[in-house]
């Protein structure tokens, strides 16, 4: 606050208070900032998930619909029960097939498929993933998979894996790999969950996906929230000095 001195009515003299001008400027600056601050903290955030985009994590889950009598655990296991897993890969890999535009296939040595079925746990060796575009008689496919065998809870699996199946081609306009999870809307004719043993030819287990989505990155989901959390603090209105 600064002070004014003007002549008054009767020959008094008046002393009028201004509001400071510079504080008024300092204040409209500190928010300036501020916003500023905020938009190159979201930025940072956007960019963080942009750099690590090739990573994609895919969760499913589902219900198991028939369970072969002659594995051992199937008594552990009821009609009806719900199963979830996840898997992950990196998006630039090449093309196995690059010479056939109807058929992709991706291979990926270091990960893995999990597998949750009430309190049985899978875990493959290893991860495959097929995409089938336009190619009769099985049209437009997505399939992720195990790439070998492997041991778990006793038994040799030798597949074990999720298959989506359009039988109108329509699902996909080429064979590339997806950088995200496919829609459940757009295979409409099998939304399949197998699991078969070594040396049986017909599954041991099976299933329908109910949901299949991409997981976000724990880092990028708190370095958005702590962002969102910074601007929404900064946007509140405060006190005002008086």
């Amino acid at each position: 606050m600064h002070g004014a001195i003007k002549n008054g009515s009767c020959g008094t003299t008046v002393l009028v208070q201004c509001p400071a001008a510079h504080g008024t400027h300092a204040m409209k600056s500190q928010h300036r900032f501020d916003t500023i601050a905020a938009v190159c903290l979201l930025a940072y955030v956007l960019s963080a998930g942009t750099s690590q985009a090739s990573l994609v994590r895919i969760g499913f889950a589902g219900t198991i619909d028939f369970v072969d009598p002659d594995v051992p655990f199937a008594d552990a296991i009821g009609i009806g029960a719900g199963f979830s897993g996840s898997y992950e890969y990196e998006s630039s890999v090449a093309d196995d097939f690059p010479d056939n535009p109807s058929l992709g296939g991706y291979y990926f040595p270091t990960s893995a498929l999990f597998v949750q079925i009430d309190s049985l746990t899978f875990r493959t060796n290893d991860l495959g993933i097929a995409i089938l575009n336009s190619n009769p008689p099985l049209y437009d496919n997505y399939n992720a998979t195990n790439g070998s065998s492997f041991t778990a809870l006793g038994v040799e699996w030798r597949h074990v894996g999720l298959t989506l199946r359009d039988a109108t081609g329509t699902a996909f306009q080429n064979d590339h790999l997806p950088a995200g999870a496919p829609d459940l809307d757009d295979f409409e004719f099998g939304h399949i969950f197998q699991m078969i043993a070594e040396g049986h030819f017909n599954a041991s287990l099976t299933g329908t996906l109910t949901s299949i989505a991409v997981i976000p990155e724990p880092g990028t989901l708190a370095l958005t929230a702590l962002a969102l959390a910074y601007v929404t603090r900064r946007r509140r209105p405060g006190k005002r000095d008086t």
